[in-house]
């Protein structure tokens, strides 16, 4: 928003002039306001009886005329606000429209008439007129460049072209509810017309083929896509979380196995120390009678054999009874180990409970907050007021009955942004000079806004901006080779280093781009890659020492450390989830590996030379990969299965990215050139070269010559 004026009653109709220096507002006490560009009021004109229902400039915008429910169109001088004589018609005007040079103005009437006049101060009849639709016209608008057809909308849902000198109607189409406004392309290739059935549609101006539809509010599809993502982001915690209930079921039902086999041990070994007292007593027993006979016959050697016998078997039992009482102490430490471990089993089974619970419970909030997000966005989808193609036709602006301006591309209505600053209905917009929109509203408010605001320095991270090349002076040891921010936009990590001396990783606070955290040694050698995950938790590296590594965020510390490259690692990224991490190397390698466990889940090879970028996409398990090999590449995770593979190239690929909805890709290499794909077909949608130098350009201007 670049400025903001209040007005002194409610709009009802807007124009800007051509050159967008001056912007004309008409209200509901029936006065129009002329302004600079700047919002300075430069005159107050008035004149029409009734509510004024259009404006528009001449095309060198030095007269303005208006259309009012009392029947006339008027004309009034920019310069110095002189009026000249009302022209009436027979029917209440509800829309208005110049020709090319501005020697004609086009009324639509409520009586569903066209109705075409000399713009000549002594002319006031009609030139020509034309039953045009059957319910009153609601807005007019001329094609361009040639100007020699006009587009009409009306509230019996049709838009229909004319042609201007024989009032031939060359085609009709259908909105589908009472039409609003009709707006068209610079270049009069498309049009677009909007109504109360809270749509507005794109069309082929030659053919009448419709070519995209939008409606709704963009940041309402922005939050439920948000909460969608949420969701199925805790939904996969979810399933993790079960299948570790299952893993910890499975561990309890065999920590009791254990427990009852140790039990079993453990009484069993209690009972044989028992039959051991038994069988002593009776062997010393045997002991004491074979030494009383033996003392009393000491010369039978029998006897004495016998006495010899008794006492080893006692022995023998003792040596036997010690190691039962081994055994049995034993049985005892492994039951109560067991009995440990069986606690342990349930406790975790417990917490997996609880953490199952709690996810539970997060996805039902979810998925609330997505049914909430819904029907916000149902309650949005409202009329539409007014739609307005930017001057260089790139952009279609459309307002309405939602505080809301949306913004659209004009070509393949792929939304871009929404501006909000109004606080009831937009009625009225219209571009002025470049990507400047003006929009009036029911607030009482008219808003200059930037639709494509410049980028501005914030600041810099490194040597002194007047001193560039004093590296020593500088917070960044090094090449910075890789860049990432949080998903939250708060901290910015780099990646970079000295080669063969250090791995330097550090996180930056934004906007202030002070030091939030240095990771001393968090490699050995220069990081090529760093990745937030997507709690911001966790920051992931990969670096020229072959190593992927994790580290805690807030702390600093180390939490992970992967190994398995052969070369250097090009690029990490995380899985939405925070269960999985792929990266990439200059082995032609992809690596994905499991974050719970610390193991390499899978290996991809499709590519035959270096991986040097690596990306997840949304909150699903495929990735996006480029390479050497000239080729930009989809894979599943999960399997590894090279699904879709993005050629063209002609050069070694460094970086891609694309939309969570893998609707769009673009890539870009050694050759200097930017590729889009339709990542769903993997059809080329555009290329970008490198600018020409201004010996090319001026060599290329020759040859077409």
């Amino acid at each position: 928003q670049k400025q903001s004026v209040t007005l002194a009653e409610t709009p009802t109709a807007m124009a800007v002039s051509p050159d967008g220096s001056l912007a004309a507002t008409a209200l509901a006490d029936r006065s129009i306001v002329l302004r600079r560009a700047k919002g300075t009021e430069l005159r107050k004109l008035n004149g029409p009886t009734a509510g004024i229902t259009a404006l528009q400039f001449s095309p060198d915008g030095k007269t303005l005329y208006a259309a009012s429910l009392d029947r006339t169109w008027r004309a009034w001088n920019v310069s110095d606000g002189k009026s000249q004589q009302p022209v009436s018609a027979s029917s209440p005007l509800t829309a208005l429209a110049l020709n090319k040079d501005g020697t004609q103005l086009i009324a639509g009437g409520a009586d569903g008439t066209i109705r075409v006049y000399a713009t000549a101060p002594d002319k006031l009849k009609p030139l020509r007129e034309w039953k045009a639709h059957e319910k009153p016209i609601t807005s007019l608008a001329l094609i361009m460049p040639a100007g020699d057809k006009i587009v009409s909308g009306s509230e019996d849902q049709s838009v229909r072209i004319w042609q201007m000198a024989s009032a031939k109607q060359v085609v009709k189409f259908d909105h589908g509810g009472p039409v609003t406004e009709v707006s068209v392309c610079p270049d009069g290739q498309v049009l677009a017309s909007a109504g109360t059935n809270r749509i507005t549609r794109l069309w082929k101006t030659t053919g009448g083929k419709q070519i995209g539809e939008v409606s709704g509010s963009l940041s309402a599809d922005r939050a439920i896509a948000r909460r969608k993502d949420a969701e199925a982001i805790i939904g996969q915690h979810v399933t993790t979380a079960a299948a570790r209930m299952t893993a910890a079921n499975q561990e309890l039902k065999e920590r009791q196995e254990a427990l009852k086999k140790a039990a079993e041990a453990q009484t069993a070994s209690a009972k044989a120390l028992a039959d051991f007292t038994a069988k002593e007593k009776t062997a010393a027993d045997a002991v004491a009678v074979a030494k009383k006979a033996s003392q009393a016959q000491p010369k039978d050697a029998a006897l004495k054999k016998k006495l010899e016998d008794a006492q080893k078997a006692l022995t023998s039992l003792d040596e036997a009874k010690k190691n039962g009482a081994n055994a049995a102490a034993s049985a005892v430490r492994n039951h109560e180990a067991a009995k440990k471990s069986l606690a342990a089993a349930e406790a975790k089974l417990k917490e997996e409970e609880t953490v199952k619970k709690q996810l539970e419970a997060d996805r039902k909030t979810a998925g609330q907050a997505i049914v909430s997000a819904t029907v916000d966005g149902v309650n949005r989808l409202l009329p539409v007021r007014s739609i307005a193609f930017s001057p260089d036709g790139s952009v279609l602006a459309v307002a309405g009955d939602d505080p809301e301006i949306q913004l659209f591309d004009a070509h393949s209505a792929r939304p871009l942004e929404a501006l909000s600053g109004h606080s009831a209905a937009v009625t009225r917009i219209a571009f002025g000079k470049g990507s400047t929109l003006i929009s009036a509203g029911n607030d009482k408010k008219l808003v200059a806004w930037e639709t494509n605001p410049r980028w501005t320095f914030l600041g810099r991270i490194g040597p002194k901006a007047d001193a560039p090349l004093e590296l020593g002076a500088s917070s960044l040891v090094g090449r910075v080779l890789c860049l990432a921010f949080s998903h939250d936009g708060k901290l910015l990590a780099t990646g970079g280093g000295e080669p063969s001396r250090s791995g330097e990783l550090k996180t930056w606070k934004i906007p202030s781009l002070t030091l939030d955290r240095d990771f001393k040694d968090a490699h050995s050698d220069t990081v090529f890659g760093v990745d937030f995950s997507r709690d911001g938790k966790s920051l992931a590296s990969g670096a020229a020492d072959k190593f992927v590594k994790v580290f805690e965020t807030q702390t600093g510390k180390q939490a992970r450390s992967f190994e398995g490259h052969t070369h250097q690692v090009l690029g990490v990224s995380w899985k939405a989830d925070g269960s999985l991490l792929a990266s990439a190397g200059a082995d032609n390698a992809i690596k994905i590996w499991n974050l719970e466990t610390g193991e390499q889940q899978r290996n991809i090879g499709s590519h035959s030379k270096q991986v040097t970028s690596i990306q997840f996409l949304g909150t699903g398990a495929d990735i996006l990969s480029t390479s050497g090999d000239k080729t930009a590449r989809l894979h599943h995770a999960i399997d590894g299965d090279n699904y879709r593979t993005l050629d063209g190239s002609s050069d070694y690929l460094y970086a891609a990215a694309a939309t969570p909805d893998e609707s769009l890709i673009a890539a870009g290499g050694e050759d200097g050139i930017l590729r889009l794909w339709n990542g769903t077909t993997g059809k080329s949608v555009a290329t970008f070269g490198p600018p020409k130098s201004g010996r090319d350009a001026t060599q290329a201007n020759a040859a077409k010559r």
